[in-house]
């Protein structure tokens, strides 16, 4: 389904006994000649400003319906209502079908019409114009990352959902996390141009049948950001031990290739009274690492049955 504005989709929800034979008589109209170049502006003229200097064709068919059309009018405008409903720069039909779906949707929950209209009043009021619903939407699947630094942000794309909860990662100066349950998406980025955050005016959503309460009291996107690195909070010991532990993993992989490479080294000298001993402290040294490895991977299997939001994947992933 294509984003649809708030004001089309309130609209919407007011005649929704009605919709199905108005849009089939616009449909009609539609094919006549012309349509295109007058039909649109004729309709906003005779239901906005009254002029009746209009085709007749456009004043007869205002008139049949004007009690449908003034209602449209009363919460959105019936040029953008039947522009958005009919035509699609991109695609002819993508933009007839997306309206069709959102109807299916509201007549299938009419009598949850109330409750419908309380979340597009709340959304029109955080300053969203667009919705786009999908109700087989999962925003669980998707995970993200921000870094607390809000310029740091700048190459990247996140998200304000409900229920959020930080996944346990390497590093302390971002935040991974994910929702495990939300109603809706809000997309959120940073600009270089004006060191900004910005925020998507279509908000994503599964439903419309959820409580208001569930969204942010203010959806400006600084607010919306200051609400995620609150997460910095939750699990931050666990980013600790991971980050060491990975840590810790990583230097005595670089120490191993370093052992390596003076092995090679002792190897290529000319023999001398002191390559024995090079020779030997060296299998010293590779015994002991041997042993810090060991000690490592202890510590690794100490992490994972010590939290259970610390796993073996985890660890593999972030070395």
């Amino acid at each position: 389904m294509k984003d649809i504005k708030i004001k089309n989709a309130m609209a919407l929800c007011h005649i929704l006994e009605n919709y199905e034979i108005f849009i089939k008589d616009v449909k009609s109209l539609r094919n006549e000649k012309s349509f295109n170049s007058y039909f649109l502006e004729d309709i906003k003229k005779i239901s906005l400003s009254k002029n009746r200097f209009v085709r007749k064709n456009v004043k007869k068919f205002y008139e049949k319906y004007q009690r449908i059309i003034d209602t449209i009018n009363k919460y959105a405008r019936i040029d953008v209502f039947l522009f958005e409903a009919l035509y699609d720069r991109v695609d002819k039909e993508s933009a007839e079908d997306s309206m069709y779906t959102l109807y299916e949707y509201l007549f299938k929950n009419k009598g949850n019409i109330e409750q419908i209209l309380n979340v597009l009043n709340r959304l029109k009021a955080l300053g969203f114009d667009s919705i786009h619903l999908d109700e087989t939407a999962n925003f669980t699947k998707e995970e993200y990352c921000i870094f607390t630094n809000p310029i740091e942000n700048y190459d990247s794309n996140f998200a304000y959902l409900e229920n959020l909860e930080r996944i346990p990662a390497y590093g302390i100066s971002k935040i991974r996390y994910k929702s495990n349950g939300s109603h809706y998406k809000i997309k959120l980025g940073f600009s270089l141009g004006n060191y900004q955050f910005l925020r998507d005016n279509t908000i994503y959503l599964n439903s419309l049948l959820f409580d208001i309460s569930l969204l942010p009291l203010l959806a400006s996107p600084d607010k919306l950001f200051t609400e995620i690195t609150i997460l910095k909070e939750e699990k931050e010991e666990a980013c600790k031990k991971i980050t060491n532990a990975v840590n810790l993993n990583i230097k005595l992989i670089e120490l191993e290739k370093e052992l390596y490479i003076i092995k090679k080294m002792i190897h290529n000298l000319s023999l001398t009274p002191n390559t024995e001993n090079l020779v030997n402290s060296l299998s010293y040294i590779e015994l002991e690492l041997v042993r810090m490895k060991q000690i490592s991977s202890d510590y690794d299997k100490e992490l994972i049955e010590g939290d259970s939001s610390i796993t073996e994947e985890i660890l593999k992933k972030k070395r």
